[in-house]
């Protein structure tokens, strides 16, 4: 059976491998792109508050991508990092040029893989359905967006603005206190149950022994199918 690619048994999954953890907002941030009804967008989302920028764009080519990041990046300051699929635009020269002349570090990560920019790639599904929400509501999604980031987050008493802003956005809704700020030690345990939930994901993995080269094994390819493979190194 051991050697039947058809019926296979996976292995447990490994123990992930997360980008560092920053205990400050705006340091390291993730960037994608959304296509909805007809139209290309560019998403931005802080890896530590969730805070989710979106903007409207025409295409998706450096000359026209690199301006709008810019434009973000003048809202809310240059982050340490920015993470990205490192496809098309974000492979060419003048990505480069930016980066360098901003004194960011653009991380690139695997395209074919991706749980390894998994924190935009939930907020985009995430932003897809508030503007299908808002489409067949005839609601502004502008407004809807404003109201997710002042929304308090999941397993958590605050938002992704108090968390980034240190301050209540004001919304169409009635609210109590909107200018009360977020205490520093509300920031330490948010942290710590970022912590406690990383800790606790690392209980559902298992280590396995390391490949060495020339090994025969079975690789489960994008379709979830077995197929025989060699380690080359």
């Amino acid at each position: 059976m051991s050697s039947c690619a058809k019926f296979q048994i996976g292995n447990a999954p490994e123990p992930k491998m997360p980008h560092e953890f920053h205990t400050s907002h705006w340091v390291k941030v993730a960037i994608d792109f959304i296509y909805f009804n007809g139209k290309n967008y560019v998403e931005v989302v802080d890896c530590y508050s969730k805070f989710i920028e979106v903007q409207l764009i025409s295409i998706l080519q450096a000359s026209v991508v690199i301006p709008a990041i810019k434009s973000i990046f003048a809202r809310h300051g240059i982050p340490l990092e920015l993470i990205s699929n490192g496809g098309p635009p974000f492979n060419c020269r003048d990505f480069y040029c930016f980066a360098k002349s901003w004194k960011f570090k653009h991380v690139k990560v695997s395209a074919k893989y991706p749980k390894s920019n998994g924190q935009v790639e939930r907020t985009i599904q995430t932003v897809k359905q508030i503007f299908r929400k808002t489409l067949a509501d005839s609601k502004d999604p502008s407004l809807a967006l404003l109201l997710y980031r002042a929304t308090p987050l999941l397993r958590s008493i605050y938002s992704a603005a108090e968390l980034l802003m240190n301050r209540k956005l004001s919304t169409v809704l009635p609210s109590l206190s909107i200018h009360k700020r977020v205490q520093n030690e509300n920031y330490c345990n948010y942290q710590k149950r970022l912590r406690d939930r990383r800790a606790m994901l690392k209980s559902y993995h298992r280590t396995l022994p390391e490949l060495q080269a020339g090994r025969s094994v079975f690789v489960r390819n994008r379709v979830r199918q077995w197929e025989s493979a060699e380690v080359l190194r």
